[in-house]
């Protein structure tokens, strides 16, 4: 009988040794998944704000990742705005407009 509660304590301690080595190893990777998983929360909201808004209409508001076309242009909006593309500093330039074909023919 003293045997097998010898046993039974060796055993109950080395679990705790190795669940404490495992805790303490695997500690900096728990820290980099919670890491990884707030960056992919924050990556997923500023995905959903980075869309087409069709072409710029005054009195619209535009949202950070918002792109419009104005004037032919196609304009990405840096900070939420009602501002006009190319007369404000929350808009960045992406594609400028391309010059019209000669006599209104396509181009070969």
């Amino acid at each position: 009988m003293a045997e097998f509660e010898f046993e039974e304590a060796l055993a109950k301690e080395l679990c705790d040794v190795i669940r404490e080595h495992v805790a303490a190893a695997t500690k900096p990777l728990r820290a980099g998944i919670e890491e990884l998983e707030l960056r992919i929360v924050q990556a997923e909201k500023q995905a959903a704000e980075f869309r087409y808004r069709g072409v710029w209409r005054d009195g619209e508001c535009y949202r950070k990742n918002n792109f419009c076309t104005h004037d032919g242009s196609v304009w990405i909006c840096l900070r939420d705005t009602e501002g006009k593309p190319g007369q404000s500093l929350e808009w960045q330039l992406a594609v400028r407009k391309g010059r019209d074909g000669k006599d209104g023919k396509a181009a070969a």
